[in-house]
């Protein structure tokens, strides 16, 4: 092995195959770097699982059939199998540009300070439409900064030193929901942290995604980690009893709604930010349907049929508005 091409661990966790699970393991054996294992867990013994990664027949494919325990816990299942200097994660269904792998371990080799790096993210909807590239913080200062306020990473994107995952805990299997999150506050603990500003990989927006469907759940857990966060900070003890009370129920009708209303509001203000008024319009006329009660889907919805010219200022207007009285529109 040399010490220009590291080993590098890919984790994969996946549950069922929805149709994009060949192309997903291909965009990772495809990669321009070559010193990689890949290790997929079947989370559940899915046989379609096993038949499509069976089918692919790659050595450098790792394949662990196990009885249904969760993503937390067959990522760190998949960590325990692992012999990378580096672990990278790839998320089922997402894909990765051919040299991700390449650029970030050059990335991570040129500056050692750095224990995880994520990148940039393309994203569409799951009616194809594209909704452009989502932008993270990329400095270490910036990072920590916005960590508790906003998404700093997108989980299937990074790649972590392998010592340092081992050395924070790796994921903690109490948090069934935002592990991820949870672990990106105990790594900035005590180290520095990056994101790529090229978008290295690419997801499908979907509304069955935990962000939408469980996104008040995944909340919930968030809550806990930034708690356990904060008396870290203070020497405190971690308040971890908390996540006992959180309960995981089946969506109601309106609640199902509101996820239907959350989904089409975030497309079309992706569509919005990239100009693509006629789609975004689309987007933002659903939702409102769906809550015609809502300020902001009735703000959105009429800003798309305005010229820009009058477009803009108005807009620019309602930000102001936003930021003054903390009004949360995303």
């Amino acid at each position: 092995m040399s010490e220009n091409s590291p080993l590098v661990s890919i984790i994969m966790g996946v549950h069922l195959d929805e149709g994009t699970l060949s192309s997903s393991i291909k965009s990772i054996l495809n990669q321009s770097y070559n010193n990689f294992e890949f290790i997929i867990v079947n989370d559940g013994n899915d046989k379609e699982v096993t038949r499509v990664v069976n089918r692919i027949d790659d050595p450098r494919i790792t394949l662990i059939n196990q009885e249904k325990i969760g993503l937390t816990a067959c990522l760190n299942i998949g960590i325990e199998n692992s012999n990378g200097i580096f672990i990278a994660r790839q998320d089922a269904g997402d894909f990765s540009q051919k040299r991700r792998l390449q650029t970030q371990v050059d990335y991570m080799l040129k500056h050692p300070s750095i224990a995880l790096c994520g990148t940039f993210v393309n994203e569409k909807a799951e009616s194809g439409h594209d909704l452009g590239i989502t932008t993270f913080p990329t400095e270490n200062t910036e990072i920590k900064k916005n960590i508790i306020s906003k998404n700093t990473f997108c989980h299937g994107s990074i790649m972590i030193n392998k010592e340092v995952l081992i050395e924070v805990g790796g994921y903690r299997e109490d948090f069934t929901r935002a592990q991820d999150f949870d672990l990106w506050l105990r790594v900035i603990d005590r180290f520095k942290v990056a994101n790529l500003d090229l978008p290295l990989y690419s997801r499908t927006i979907s509304k069955s995604s935990i962000s939408f469907k469980h996104g008040q759940n995944q909340d919930a857990y968030a809550d806990v980690a930034i708690k356990c966060y904060r008396a870290r900070l203070s020497n405190e003890s971690e308040p971890l009893h908390l996540l006992k009370v959180i309960t995981d129920e089946s969506l109601n009708e309106k609640q199902a709604n509101k996820v239907e209303v959350k989904y089409n509001f975030y497309c079309g203000r992706k569509l919005y930010q990239n100009e693509n008024m006629k789609v975004a319009r689309g987007y933002f006329l659903k939702a409102f349907k769906q809550s015609p009660l809502s300020f902001k889907n009735a703000i959105f919805l009429l800003l798309t049929l305005l010229p820009k010219i009058i477009r803009t200022p108005i807009a620019g207007s309602w930000f102001l508005v936003k930021k003054l009285f903390g009004l949360k529109i995303d």
